[in-house]
């Protein structure tokens, strides 16, 4: 489904944490396979305490300018006033964005003991 909007924020997740205890999606999973996707839509600045109490308590569903998503893959189509960041670092954004989870992709070794 195509859609075209402003946003203040897209944001996707694969696991329940920004980090130092902190996510905004709490049911996110890095193991279902699934991105978690925010969408938050532009709010009137006085909404803010309300909104960051919502996050701090972990009750996303509370904010009725976000919305949440889960899908196995997103693309963002190019526009030049998107600002892209991933873990943090800023990237350009030279072509459009296509994000596709692969489920159990991860391989982890592990020491016998």
């Amino acid at each position: 489904t195509w859609r075209k909007e402003k946003l203040l924020i897209l944001s996707g997740f694969n696991s329940d944490q920004f980090g130092y205890n902190f996510g905004i999606v709490p049911w996110a999973s890095a193991t279902d396979g699934q991105l978690d996707i925010c969408i938050l839509k532009k709010f009137n600045p006085i909404k803010l305490p309300w909104i960051a109490l919502c996050l701090v308590i972990k009750k996303p569903t509370w904010i009725k300018e976000m919305e949440l998503v889960q899908t196995d893959h997103l693309k963002i189509k190019k526009n030049a006033a998107i600002k892209f960041q991933m873990d943090g670092d800023p990237f350009p954004l030279q072509e459009d964005l296509n994000i596709s989870m692969i489920k159990k992709s991860l391989p982890v070794l592990v020491p016998s003991f």
